[in-house]
């Protein structure tokens, strides 16, 4: 019986971190912040991300697996923008490919209503992990 590779498990998972400075002054004050934009972004981002996430063929074959935690802001207009990884996985492969996927999202349009015209920053797990079918 031939034994056939693992198959991937593309499994985006972000976590919130703490928001943009607040600019100060009455401007930063008119413009009230929904409460918590982040669970609805981390949905958003999570969904975008699916869609061009990739586990690296060589990564595959190697049988490497790691989690990847990319930094990235969220601007008021949606664009995602200082995409970084700020914790590798140990496999720069893994590493350059999360952060690709997350530069092909480009854009969040929904969320431009939630986040009342101020930037949002975030840190977004990303996990390569190999499952057996």
């Amino acid at each position: 019986m031939e034994a056939r590779p693992p198959a991937p498990a593309p499994v985006p998972h972000a976590a919130r971190a703490p928001a943009a400075t607040a600019r100060a002054g009455a401007a930063a004050a008119a413009v009230p912040r929904p409460a918590t934009p982040g669970p609805r972004l981390e949905a958003a981002l999570r969904l975008r991300l699916a869609e061009h996430f990739r586990y690296p063929p060589l990564a595959r074959r190697r049988g490497w697996e790691g989690t990847v935690r990319l930094g990235l802001r969220i601007e008021p207009d949606g664009r995602l923008t200082r995409v970084r990884v700020l914790a590798g996985s140990g496999y720069g492969v893994l590493d350059r490919a999360a952060a690709r996927a997350l530069e092909r999202v480009g854009r969040i349009p929904e969320a431009a209503g939630w986040l009342g015209g101020q930037p949002f920053d975030m840190v977004l797990p990303v996990e390569y992990r190999l499952v057996s079918r």
